[in-house]
């Protein structure tokens, strides 16, 4: 598997021990966006940023001094290789992982001729890990956001832009002029999956989050913020993710413009997310359904 061998020769487990393994889950889900044969470039690639936003949300919330994180969202910003000497060693190699991935995409996109799409992609990754400093940044200075405040940045981690527009790479020809035009609006579909990602999450990870110093999952903001219960909290949760769930519903109906395969891809984005957080973080702690799941789609043999 092209995106193992990636993944294999980084070497994670000896170079960046903090980081979870997750390529073979990255993939999964990539299966579970698009399963059509024609699309297997748009998967590799799909399961090695989902890798990389993995690596980058692992130094940034669990590893990273505040210090080593204002240097390296300073040099995504400049997005530059010059920028390497500036950081501390295991951080050029997240550094380089993240610019490797997309320089090896970008003469790809070109021959596709939707290098607009590609460079606004890339312009959302930087944007997801600048909301990542700010996290950092109100957690270091103990500030205590306002509801606005901590939907704007929560929900920009949540990821949405940079992951639905890296699906879209590698898809050819179904990525029309009039589809790239509406992918760098982030229209509505997009803030929607950042959204129910955002909300997901922090309904599976809460509890674990808090036994160290973490910008406030939503289910934490809302106990305090509205002084009720974590039974209460977690149920204004799952409503918010019904209602986002009706949101993306009426939004794909109403969009007309872009072929419907681009619908179909982030409507199976967000399913699949659901299947993995649904329950528990089915992704950073892998149990054994999600294993079973794993084996029946990649190893065991399908009965006829």
């Amino acid at each position: 598997m092209q995106s193992g061998m990636w993944w294999k020769d980084i070497d994670a487990p000896k170079n960046l021990p903090y980081v979870r393994d997750r390529i073979v889950e990255s993939y999964f889900w990539a299966c579970g966006v698009y399963s059509e044969p024609k699309y297997s470039l748009a998967r590799v690639f799909f399961a090695k940023m989902t890798q990389t936003t993995t690596l980058i949300d692992d130094t940034y919330d669990a590893y990273g001094t505040y210090e080593e994180l204002e240097l390296f969202t300073e040099a995504v910003e400049r997005w530059s290789l010059t920028c390497l000497d500036m950081l501390p060693e295991y951080m050029k190699l997240v550094y380089k992982t993240l610019l490797d991935l997309y320089q090896e995409m970008e003469p790809i996109m070109g021959k596709e001729e939707i290098t607009p799409l590609f460079n606004h992609s890339k312009e959302f990754m930087i944007e997801f890990i600048k909301g990542y400093m700010i996290e950092a940044k109100w957690v270091k200075e103990g500030h205590i956001q306002t509801t606005d405040e901590h939907a704007s940045i929560a929900f920009v981690t949540g990821g949405g832009g940079v992951m639905i527009s890296s699906c879209y790479l590698g898809m050819g020809e179904i990525i029309t002029n009039e589809a790239i035009k509406w992918a760098v609006t982030e229209p509505p579909l997009f803030k929607a999956c950042s959204a129910i990602g955002r909300l997901l999450n922090d309904i599976a990870s809460y509890k674990k989050e808090r036994e160290r110093e973490h910008f406030p999952s939503i289910v934490e903001y809302y106990k305090k913020q509205y002084d009720v219960t974590e039974e209460y909290a977690t149920g204004m949760v799952h409503k918010q993710i019904e209602d986002v769930w009706k949101d993306i519903n009426r939004e794909s109906l109403m969009c007309k413009e872009v072929p419907r395969t681009l619908i179909r891809v982030v409507i199976n984005y967000v399913r699949t997310l659901y299947y993995l957080y649904k329950y528990n973080n089915n992704f950073s702690e892998v149990g054994e359904d999600m294993k079973d799941h794993i084996q029946a789609l990649f190893v065991h043999a399908m009965s006829i």
